[in-house]
């Protein structure tokens, strides 16, 4: 038995040697999630990085957090309690919080569509400690070869862009052009009426949302909503969130929130991996198509996900 025994222990022994054994220092690393909302998707996100987490052979330990639910103070508190290896942010605002508030503990983010726009890469100063994540932006070329066989025939795009959108504005305007199809478009500023450009649009077959948070910011976003409802005119929303409610858009085309965050996962890890080396934001390696349910007018037979 104790020959057995002697021999079981090289065994492992060499599994550790040769990385095939999970370290037991990683298996026990806390990770915590902090969730800028309390969207569904937000949600989805946080339960794919601990399925990510788990498909890694790591157990999970860590707490989430939503800010607002607790004051911003009671939630880093909690997190600096806990002495989290790293921590994952959901959302734009979970993200810049975290760099902000917690600059000395590393952080990979998820359903983030602009980061260098949102100041969590790039910038003068740039990130202060490891930052890393999934951009949740779809390219526009890849959302218009999923849009044709839904609206085929397109003939006019409407468009609001405001000075901080202009370059998803530019990309999407250039595309359609270059696709035959005519835009017409109307600049939004801080204090302007995006239901009163809207009216100014004469004959638009399709309504395509950027995420321009001036141009569609939560103050004139029913008005334009109601605006296009009103016109009979489908809407594309850059996030199924949009989608939600009696007045929402049409189709979304966009990550899958629970893969986004699988895929954050596996950079999380890999970051903590200790080899020390940068991890570049990644594009989202898939994408799915966002319908809302009991809409008309949308052809059958195309693998969608309905929201309610």
């Amino acid at each position: 038995m104790g020959f057995l025994l002697q021999r079981a222990a090289r065994w492992v022994g060499f599994l550790v040697l040769i990385g095939m054994w999970p370290r037991v220092g990683a298996v026990a690393q806390t990770l915590c999630v902090v969730k800028g909302a309390g969207y569904p998707e937000f949600q989805e996100a946080a339960e794919g990085f601990w399925e990510g987490v788990a498909d890694r052979g790591h157990s999970r330990r860590g707490a989430e957090y939503l800010l607002g639910s607790d004051s911003r103070e009671v939630v880093a508190d909690g997190i600096r309690k806990q002495s989290p290896a790293l921590v994952f942010a959901v959302g734009a605002r979970a993200a810049q919080w975290t760099q902000e508030v917690l600059p000395d503990i590393p952080m990979v983010f998820a359903l983030v569509y602009d980061p260098v726009r949102a100041g969590i890469l790039g910038g003068s100063g740039g990130p202060r400690i490891h930052t890393s994540g999934v951009i949740a932006a779809v390219p526009p070329a890849v959302q218009w070869q999923a849009l044709k066989p839904i609206y085929p025939g397109l003939a006019c795009v409407g468009l609001l862009y405001s000075r901080n959108g202009i370059a998803v504005f530019e990309a999407v305007k250039d595309l359609l052009q270059s696709e035959g199809v005519a835009v017409e478009a109307q600049l939004i500023r801080e204090s302007g009426d995006p239901a009163a450009a809207l009216a100014q649009m004469s004959d638009i077959d399709l309504f395509w949302m950027t995420p321009d948070p001036t141009a569609f910011s939560v103050w004139n976003r029913e008005a334009v909503f109601r605006s296009l409802r009103e016109r009979g005119v489908p809407i594309l929303a850059p996030s199924p969130k949009f989608l939600q409610g009696s007045l929402g858009a049409d189709i979304a085309i966009c990550v899958d929130p629970r893969r986004n965050g699988r895929q954050a996962a596996e950079i999380a890890l890999d970051l903590l991996s200790g080899e020390g080396r940068p991890l570049l934001p990644e594009a989202p390696r898939d994408w799915t198509v966002f319908v809302k349910a009991g809409r008309s007018g949308l052809p059958s037979g195309i693998n969608v996900t309905y929201v309610r």
